[in-house]
């Protein structure tokens, strides 16, 4: 009985307000509101010039995997002639997907490594013209490394 009358003498316990709601709010959230909508307008559009650049590239990754896989196919079976027209079909593809239709598809022969040569000028492109012009002659077994060095130049670094 004793405890009952301590435990009435003793005064109520005194509770918060009620939280009303979630306003006003701390100045951090409308500081981390802020940086979230600076974040969208400003990462949306690089985000998408990122996504139309490496779309626009992909022709390079694709075309260099091709010359790649030709190069690996004619080590395997050691027909020069063969790699040099296929690695010269993917030149002229590839320059195709880069520029104008109506500008490549018409040019050959020394016209065409002119076009290569002004769109990337590169030391071994002497060679790599060389090489190519050599499959027209009877019994043609040149190397074609500086062909393939050039492709994967040009593909890598042509201007486009």
């Amino acid at each position: 009985m004793a405890d009952n009358k301590l435990l009435e003498q003793l005064a109520p316990l005194a509770t918060p307000e009620p939280i009303n709601g979630l306003w006003p709010l701390a100045p951090g959230w409308y500081l981390l509101g802020a940086l979230l909508l600076a974040t969208l307008f400003i990462g949306y559009p690089l985000l998408k010039k990122r996504k139309k650049r490496v779309a626009e590239r992909a022709y390079r990754k694709q075309a260099l995997k091709e010359i790649n896989r030709l190069w690996l196919q004619y080590q395997k079976n050691q027909n020069p002639l063969t790699f040099v027209e296929q690695s010269n079909q993917l030149l002229k593809r590839t320059a195709m997907q880069a520029y104008p239709n109506d500008l490549i598809a018409p040019m050959n022969g020394p016209q065409w490594w002119q076009f290569l040569h002004s769109c990337y000028p590169s030391g071994q492109y002497r060679e790599a013209e060389q090489v190519e012009s050599f499959r027209y002659q009877p019994d043609f077994a040149h190397d074609p490394a500086p062909l393939y060095e050039y492709c994967k130049q040009w593909i890598t670094h042509h201007d486009s």
